[in-house]
């Protein structure tokens, strides 16, 4: 839970340091993963199936590891197309759950002590943060959200998230199409292609929003 935290702070170098932000950033792929034995189990019930029948590869070396997750390369047997497998840590509800009922104390605690905070409401902030951890814990959630930005995206060919299989998807585990990449931050500031990027990213951001909003009218951007 406080890595998750970490991260969200991670993204704010409007109020926290420079050299706090990269060591913050570290949490959002360096994070020590669990061993392969703990990880077996988790993907073969959430797929229901042995791992040697679904992939004909499966590294066991986690590529990335995350708060909630990490992610092992793998090649489905059944065409040999290469996937990336996002698989959940073993008994993270529990510890959120534990993690959560002290950080919602402590919020209350200082909701009712300290008079200046009190406008920002941290119980209600609180309960946000872990509604929106419920909703990360449920992987399909993820993969809906996945679906429905293909469906809207206006740029394709520039922009991308990974497809994945509906049978190949449980709480748990996401198996997705593997797409390679550059991480962000290995991008120059200020380059051709760092403003590129920043262009095609916004667009498409934009135009999405427009298309939820009045998809028979897209001409008017």
């Amino acid at each position: 839970t406080y890595i998750k935290l970490g991260q969200l702070l991670s993204m704010r170098p409007d109020t926290i340091p420079e050299r706090l932000i990269a060591e913050l950033r570290k949490l959002q792929d360096e994070v020590a993963p669990e061993s392969f034995d703990k990880i077996r189990p988790i993907v073969e019930e959430g797929l229901g199936f042995k791992i040697e029948e679904i992939f004909e590869s499966f590294d066991e070396e986690a590529i990335a590891g995350a708060s909630m997750a990490q992610v092992h390369f793998a090649t489905l047997k059944r065409d040999g197309s290469a996937v990336a497998v996002k698989v959940q840590r073993p008994g993270l509800r529990k510890v959120i759950d534990a993690d959560f009922d002290i950080l919602i104390w402590l919020a209350k605690q200082v909701h009712e002590r300290v008079e200046e905070l009190r406008p920002y409401d941290l119980p209600s902030l609180a309960e946000t943060l872990r509604e929106g951890m419920d909703r990360e814990l449920d992987f399909r959630i993820e993969a809906k959200s996945m679906a429905y930005f293909r469906v809207q995206n206006p740029y394709p060919d520039v922009v991308q998230a990974p497809d994945c299989d509906e049978e190949l998807v449980s709480p748990r585990v996401l198996v997705m199409e593997r797409i390679g990449g550059r991480n962000i931050d290995e991008i120059e500031r200020g380059s051709p292609l760092a403003q590129r990027l920043a262009c095609q990213g916004s667009k498409s951001l934009f135009l999405s929003l427009i298309h939820i909003s009045e998809p028979t009218r897209p001409e008017r951007i």
